[in-house]
């Protein structure tokens, strides 16, 4: 083990929020394994980016949209346009003895329908104002904050998405192509689990 937090710590969060949390880190992704490779005339730099598309894809899609990067001269360590299911469960394990501490009340977000997993699937959930990583001075003093909400309340009339929306759709919306697979098909399950939840479902029918 780990970490280890007392049960009473674990139970100041409601489980609603834990919900929440959790379809952020659950976004379906494909095996590596699934994933084509480079035939064996390939050379070496062509298996070599076709392992790491292998790689990237299996992060799967962006759960979260951190917003406008920092410029070069900024010097962010860390300088990325999204977040997805591996990098947040990353953050999760860093942030351990945060997310437990009792002085640290429970909060949710202004539009928790975004946080479904029916609504990650169409986009991810856009971050706004100081929760995004880095704020472009003009929109620090004359400008209202990067609007917050999702494809889906857009959709609804309830937000409006910045113009223009980089990853709002299904395009550009991972490290590399493919990532975007149905959560129970076979590039996510692998052909043993697949087979044996088809069998199931039939079965079940």
């Amino acid at each position: 083990i780990q970490f280890a937090v007392p049960r009473a710590a674990v139970r100041l969060r409601s489980q609603y929020w834990w919900r929440l949390n959790a379809e952020l880190t659950a976004m379906p992704s494909p095996l590596k394994e699934m994933m084509p490779r480079a035939k064996g005339d390939a050379t070496p730099k062509e298996k070599k980016d076709s392992a790491r598309n292998a790689k990237w894809a299996n992060f799967g899609p962006y759960a979260v949209d951190l917003g406008p990067l920092a410029p070069p001269r900024i010097g962010a360590i860390d300088n990325r346009v999204g977040a997805n299911g591996f990098f947040l469960s990353a953050a999760f394990e860093r942030l351990w003895f945060r997310v437990f501490d009792p002085a640290i009340d429970e909060k949710l977000p202004e539009y928790p329908e975004c946080f479904e997993g029916t609504s990650l699937v169409v986009s991810p959930v856009r971050c706004s104002g100081a929760a995004c990583p880095f704020q472009p001075k003009r929109e620090r003093l004359d400008m209202p904050p990067r609007p917050p909400g999702c494809a889906v309340t857009d959709s609804h009339k309830l937000t409006a998405p910045p113009n223009p929306w980089l990853i709002g759709s299904q395009m550009g919306r991972c490290l590399a192509r493919g990532c975007v697979v149905f959560p129970y098909g076979e590039q996510a399950m692998g052909q043993t689990l697949f087979h044996e939840w088809r069998a199931h479902q039939w079965l079940g029918a």
